[in-house]
Formats: structure tokens, C-alpha cells, sequence
């Protein structure tokens, strides 16, 4: 398969007043045509800023500092907004609810958003058929409906329809199984699925849920503090995580069949105050004083796996 997207060494702030507000550093990886990749991590780790970053999407305070974003040779980060979003990447925001205007029928917002294409075929029709897809039984009502009309669920799959239609190379979905229950969670990741099989689209993930990613994705990158801290297969670092970040991760996973408590992630090396080395240093199991600290960890790769940390610097 041929690389689709390029993200190399992206640097990101956010200007807040006379500070800067560091989002992501150094971020750099790659995904193939076809292929699926999860973005985990808690929140304020850079996922969401990523995710707009790569759709042109960042708000005027952001400051990219340093990096470049490749799709199909096209540089994205130089090129024309209107030019990228839609056509060849498209994103689906976290809040569903608020995403769609409230006066305006799904109908409307179908021929706005191919507003600007010559196409020959008629919208509605098209838009109708990617619904039926979706596992609408009745599109012609959905099209019909005003956005509160509708429950959570069905607007994801209005959105992700939008997403479709103008059939890019890549869909970006922040947080697609976040506001919903289990059953349906498990029934957007099939749809997901299905979408990237019918349509031949690469997906990027952005998820706080890890437990879905090897059912959805081919790759997770595990980012913390604007940093990838893991990057590899999404079973192996399921199966086998080596980061302590993504070990952590991994437990804090509920798991309903057992009666133990929720894990956490606390701040166990309260001695830190601002992190010279490691960004996770403070929070970390297998801290080492004098390295952790005061040291920033290099990337190293083992096997088809790229992990920033110390605990195997010296491994190949």
C-alpha cells in the first residue's frame, strides 16, 4: 500500500494572553491508503488538536510552529482550506449535538455541503443512498427531520454521511463512541467498518477509548503531553504495551466482570515540579531518578514498534 498522509516533526502552540501553550511536539507519523489509526490518550494529551490540525481546523490562537503535513504530495499546512476540507479529508466533531444547525432540515445541509460540486446526479438521491447504507431504513424522513429531531446516535451517522459524500481519501472522527451507550458503541464501530471497506477511506480514530481500537484500527499512536509516547500495531501494543504510559492506560480499562476498583493514573514523584526530561516522569511506575527527570527520552524502534522511553534506549 502507498503512503496516503504524512505528518512529520508537527510542532503546535496555542497563544493564551503573553503565554504559549504547548499542544503537540514533534509529532511525526505516517498512514497507508485503506489503512485505520487509533489516536488514544486522556485529555489535554494533543489528540483533538492533531486531528484539526491535519483537517485545517485550529483555531486562530494556534501557532504552528515547525512540521509539515503531506497528503498525495499535496503540502496541506500551505494549501487553501477550502481546498483540502471535504474533498480530500473530512472530519466528524466530538459534539454531534451541537454540530448541525438547529434551523435548518438535513436536506438543506446536504445540498450546502455540495454546494460547490458540478455533479450531475441528484444530491438528495445520493445522500439518501449513503443513509440506506448507514442502516437508515427511512432516509427520506432523516432528510426530512430537523437536527433535535434526531437522537445522538442517528446524527453521528448523518455526519458520518456528510463525511462521505464527497468521498475523500481520509475521515477524521473525533470521539465517535463517546456520548453513546455499549450497544450502539459497538454498532459504530461496525458501520466504521463497513464505511472504510465500501469506500475504500482511510480513517484517523481520536479516542480516549483503547479498549475499541483493535476492533477498529490497524496502528494506535498513544500521545501524552503532546508527545507520541507509543506507536505501533494496535494488537500488539493491546496484547504486549511497553510504554509505562500505555501499561497504564491498558489497566485503567473497567472491567465489569471483576469487583476491583477503577485504576488511576496518579502523580506519584510529586519532586517534579516542571519536566526537563520525560513528560510523564511524575505520574510514572518505573521512574529513575537523575535519567527520567532531566533527561528527554529518544524514540526506539522494536520490531514494527516506535517507544519514547528510557527503559529501552539501549535496546534495539
Amino acid at each position: 500500500m502507498e503512503t496516503l498522509l504524512t505528518v512529520d516533526d508537527l510542532k503546535i502552540s496555542y497563544k493564551s494572553g503573553n503565554y504559549y501553550i504547548k499542544a503537540l511536539d514533534g509529532v511525526s507519523f505516517e498512514i497507508k491508503e485503506g489503512e485505520s489509526l487509533a489516536i488514544v490518550g486522556e485529555s489535554g494529551s494533543g489528540k483533538s488538536t492533531l486531528g484539526m490540525a491535519i483537517a485545517r481546523l485550529l483555531p486562530p490562537n494556534a501557532i504552528i510552529e515547525k512540521g509539515r503535513i503531506v497528503m498525495k504530495d499535496i503540502d496541506i499546512l500551505n494549501s487553501k482550506p477550502d481546498s483540502i476540507r471535504g474533498k480530500l479529508i473530512s472530519m466528524i466533531p466530538q459534539e454531534v449535538g451541537t454540530a448541525l444547525s438547529p434551523f435548518h432540515k438535513i436536506s438543506t445541509v446536504f445540498e450546502d455541503v455540495m454546494a460547490s460540486e458540478n455533479k450531475a446526479t441528484n444530491i438528495l438521491n445520493e445522500a439518501s443512498k449513503i443513509l440506506a447504507f448507514l442502516g437508515f431504513k427511512d432516509p427520506e424522513r432523516i432528510l426530512k427531520s430537523y437536527p433535535h429531531e434526531l437522537s445522538g446516535g442517528m446524527l453521528q451517522r448523518v455526519l458520518l454521511a456528510l463525511a462521505i459524500i464527497k468521498r475523500p481519501y481520509l475521515i477524521i472522527a473525533d470521539e465517535p463512541t463517546s456520548m453513546v451507550d455499549a450497544p450502539l458503541r459497538i454498532n459504530i464501530v461496525e458501520i466504521l467498518n463497513a464505511v472504510r471497506k465500501e469506500f475504500n477511506i482511510s480513517m484517523i480514530i481520536i479516542t480516549h477509548d483503547i479498549a475499541i481500537t483493535p476492533h477498529l484500527c490497524d496502528n494506535i499512536v498513544v500521545m501524552y503531553a503532546g508527545k507520541i509516547m507509543e506507536y505501533g500495531k494496535a494488537k500488539e501494543i493491546i496484547d504486549n504495551p511497553l510504554n509505562p504510559y500505555t501499561k497504564l492506560l491498558i489497566n485503567s480499562i473497567p472491567r465489569i466482570k471483576t469487583a476491583t476498583r477503577f485504576e488511576v493514573i496518579e502523580r506519584k514523584n510529586t519532586q517534579i515540579q516542571f519536566y526537563k526530561g520525560c513528560p510523564f516522569a511524575d505520574r510514572c511506575e518505573s521512574f529513575m531518578k537523575g535519567i527520567c527527570d532531566i533527561t528527554i527520552p529518544r524514540y526506539t524502534s522494536l520490531g514494527n514498534r516506535k517507544v519514547l522511553c528510557h527503559l529501552y534506549n539501549d535496546k534495539k
